[in-house]
């Protein structure tokens, strides 16, 4: 998602602000901190009018009262709001983007619906026509690896690269369905942080730190299973899956010969 919003923000080096609104059970903090209130501080703009912010993320809308979404919907609409207890406009500040879990939709039927994960009728009419959605994890295996060294570069200040995973390492994480998504990588990517570079991973440093219904199902795979996923997911384009494996093209020709594999 972060990278996502980089993209999302115009300025160089911008100011992201995320604020989750699942995470707030008092109903009033997030008005005052979204809208502001008659005995806020004068030098301090509520957030959605904070000039210093470039771009304002607001998680799990859905979360929000319904009076409070179509508040939000109001502003978005219009363009400025009032804060609780005045009768002074104030404008926009920050792009504001809404980020909420689609997967939430209970079938493709719906997935155009908004309402559907729980979005007032005013905010769902608002977002219509700008939504942007992220496919989940595992429908990006091809860039599995680029998003855990994004990851560890921006949440641990080091970088894990493809070559910090063994072979059989990073067939693992290409074969796990992340259940989890996005939470699951960076969880991941955590435990990960102390690893020294002495040497790659191995699947016994990944395994236990993946879902393990999910990973029961790979465990006992032998590493011509690997390969061959991998072959087919590629297309069998060697080049491509030897990059995926984290492998040299002669590392997999020579194990291509020896299992018999051919497409």
């Amino acid at each position: 998602v972060q990278p996502t919003l980089r993209a999302l923000s115009r300025a160089k080096g911008p100011q992201i602000v995320r604020y989750n609104a699942a995470s707030e059970n008092v109903p009033a903090r997030t008005r005052s901190f979204l809208f502001g209130h008659r005995n806020s501080p004068t030098d301090r703009a509520p957030a959605l009018a904070d000039s210093t912010i470039h771009l304002l993320a607001i998680e799990a809308p859905e979360g929000l009262s319904p009076a409070l979404q179509q508040r939000l919907a109001e502003a978005l609409k219009s363009g400025s709001f009032r804060a609780p207890g005045t009768k002074r406009t104030i404008f926009l500040g920050p792009r504001i983007v809404l980020i909420t879990n689609m997967a939430t939709l209970l079938s493709s039927q719906t997935a155009d619906d908004l309402t559907a994960i729980g979005l007032d009728p005013a905010l769902a009419e608002v977002m219509a026509g700008w939504v942007l959605r992220l496919p989940p994890v595992r429908e990006r295996i091809d860039d599995l690896m680029q998003l855990i060294t994004h990851a560890s570069e921006q949440d641990l200040g080091r970088s894990l690269a493809r070559a910090a995973f063994s072979a059989a390492a990073t067939s693992l994480l290409q074969s796990h369905r992340w259940p989890g998504n996005d939470q699951e990588l960076t969880s991941l990517v955590g435990h990960l942080c102390g690893h020294g570079a002495g040497h790659p991973l191995q699947i016994e440093d990944i395994r236990p730190l993946l879902d393990s219904e999910t990973v029961a199902s790979t465990a006992d795979r032998s590493e011509k299973d690997w390969i061959l996923e991998a072959l087919w997911r590629h297309g069998f384009n060697r080049s491509k899956t030897a990059a995926a494996l984290g492998i040299s093209r002669k590392t997999l020709y020579n194990k291509i010969r020896k299992y018999n594999l051919s497409g």
